[in-house]
């Protein structure tokens, strides 16, 4: 199934994420991009099926252009043998490791573009390197730990959704302060 539409207008396709595993018969594993009349497989998807620990199944969440780049993430392990953790890009030709993400069972659930860098809300204690509880921000190379307001939680460890109003950042989620 589809879970996520990302409509690119730099390069004119419609981004589909998901749990699947083929586009108009051809392996697209978890992601295709649709031109209008062709279905691009992008190398074959991420393997997002089967890639996570335990072959419990992976998705795909959230899907954005963010430096000349595709980047999406969810809930997948692995992509060409290196461990991604929920989070990669596509460079237009290639998958790129990035060899982060979001620890072992961590999950990405919406990335947003925030005064040139990209934050992401999810459900995870890592980002890259950096404790990081379910909100952090890549600046194209590496992940900023973001810290949210003084006496505001997660209570079950999930925020799920973020956007930009007025010059100001937004997120929504289980969390009480």
């Amino acid at each position: 199934y589809g879970s996520v539409l990302y409509s690119d207008t730099i390069s004119d396709k419609l981004y589909v994420g998901g749990t699947f595993s083929r586009a108009d018969g051809h392996y697209a594993y978890g992601i295709a991009a649709w031109d209008g009349s062709n279905w691009d497989t992008l190398d074959g998807g991420i393997g997002c099926c089967n890639s996570i620990p335990n072959n419990v199944g992976g998705t795909i969440n959230t899907i954005i252009r963010y430096q000349n780049n595709i980047y999406i993430g969810g809930y997948f392990g692995s992509l060409y043998g290196s461990s991604i953790n929920g989070f990669t890009r596509w460079n237009g030709t290639t998958w790129d490791t990035i060899n982060t993400g979001f620890g072992v069972n961590g999950v990405a659930q919406q990335y947003c573009v925030f005064y040139n860098l990209l934050y992401c809300v999810g459900s995870f204690d890592y980002a890259g390197n950096y404790a990081s509880h379910d909100i952090a921000a890549w600046d194209g190379n590496d992940w900023i730990p973001v810290v949210l307001p003084s006496g505001i939680y997660c209570t079950s460890s999930s925020l799920y959704g973020i956007a930009v109003l007025q010059n100001s950042l937004y997120f929504v989620g289980n969390f009480s302060d």
